[in-house]
């Protein structure tokens, strides 16, 4: 069988009492493909028990500037075409609402009425699908106005709760939830959560 995610498997092991799991693994998926997420991937999969997403934004980090000490001797990489890129130290951490607002030059918050959302979105040529709520309408014009600017490691925190349905609410902002991306040269990298085209806590290689 052609293997779409191993979190039920995952989690069955937290269950069992396993607290801290992961797994390297090959997945497979007919959803969501587009030029950074192929139908066809290798992804890290962790899960840890009585941890949130502070705790596996900090896992992360540290696996991955540990990864390039290992690779490179230092936490500076060089890619193949050359460029290098600095993965030392902590790493930058914004919200979705407040990059947003940042971009737009207007606040922007989970009460923002539909409508006003709908104009930012086509006076920047993004058109909207009318079976779009206004979350993923603050997440279309964040892929457009904000994602292409996170060249260095960018935690981009705090969704709608609308395009992440299965993630923990916001302890503390009603309509937000408790999930982030990891951008890396302008593209998602890794999440914590449900993100509109993958489920689950992933380091993810798709491209």
């Amino acid at each position: 069988y052609l293997r779409i995610a191993p979190e039920l498997f995952l989690k069955r092991l937290l269950v069992g009492g396993f607290e801290k799991v992961f797994e390297i693994n090959r997945n497979f998926r007919n959803e969501g493909v587009d030029a950074t997420h192929n139908p066809e991937f290798t992804m890290l999969e962790a899960y840890q028990a009585y941890g949130d997403y502070n705790t596996m934004a900090t896992f992360t980090r540290e696996l991955v500037q540990e990864a390039a000490e290992c690779l490179f001797g230092r936490q500076v990489v060089r890619h193949f075409d050359g460029t290098e890129h600095d993965f030392s130290g902590e790493w930058a951490s914004i919200t979705m609402y407040g990059s947003v607002s940042a971009a737009l030059g207007a606040e922007i918050t989970p009460e923002t009425r539909y409508e006003r959302l709908v104009q930012f979105a086509t006076a920047r040529g993004i058109e909207v699908d009318p079976t779009w709520g206004p979350g993923r309408l603050v997440e279309e014009i964040f892929d457009i106005e904000v994602a292409p600017q996170l060249q260095a490691p960018t935690f981009v925190r705090d969704f709608p709760a609308e395009t992440a349905p299965l993630t923990r609410a916001h302890r503390g902002n009603p309509g937000l939830t408790e999930k982030w991306e990891l951008y890396l040269c302008g593209l998602e990298r890794g999440t914590v959560g449900y993100r509109k085209k993958e489920r689950g806590g992933s380091w993810d290689r798709a491209n």
